[in-house]
């Protein structure tokens, strides 16, 4: 027998996410700029290189790390069922204008924090999800982040994130 247990969703959290809306020019220069075709491309890289370049796109701050840590990440994580995992990000895409076309309406508080320099869901997104949901939806924008504040920011981050799991 599956046991299923109720609950109740008091507060959501959402951080650097596309959620609902895509930003097409966006992307499109991006996947442009790696050289591929799709998205899913970009995200799931095809190799060492790529993905050295997606990382870098995710900081604000470029770090250098060297190639080999690049290459045994790329063998350890992207290599297994890339395809299937393209597939996957293909298909979202592909259902987006059917999310795009939903209303989503809450009375949960909805937190979202956000990188300032987001090149990948960039803060337009937070800012039109805001407006859309309404008064209970509170945007805190990390500066000198992109992608990644709550490693490139992460005592920050965290102060935010514990403060409204708090309250």
């Amino acid at each position: 027998l599956l046991h299923t247990q109720k609950f109740k969703i008091t507060n959501i959290f959402i951080t650097n996410s596309p959620l609902k809306y895509t930003m097409d020019d966006v992307w499109n220069t991006i996947i442009e700029d790696f050289g591929v075709n799709k998205k899913s491309e970009v995200l799931i890289p095809f190799n060492y290189k790529q993905l050295k370049k997606l990382f870098n796109l995710s900081y604000y701050k470029k770090k250098y790390y060297p190639n080999f840590l690049f290459k045994d990440i790329f063998r350890e994580l992207y290599i297994y069922q890339a395809k299937e995992r393209r597939l996957l990000i293909d298909t979202f895409a592909e259902d987006q204008k059917y999310l795009n076309e939903r209303n989503y309406k809450t009375d949960v508080p909805i937190l979202l924090v956000w990188g300032e320099e987001d090149k990948l869901s960039p803060l337009k997104i937070a800012l039109k999800f805001k407006k859309d949901m309404g008064d209970n939806v509170k945007l805190k924008v990390i500066s000198k982040t992109a992608h990644t504040p709550h490693i490139e920011r992460r005592s920050l981050f965290n102060k935010i994130l514990l403060d409204f799991l708090s309250d």
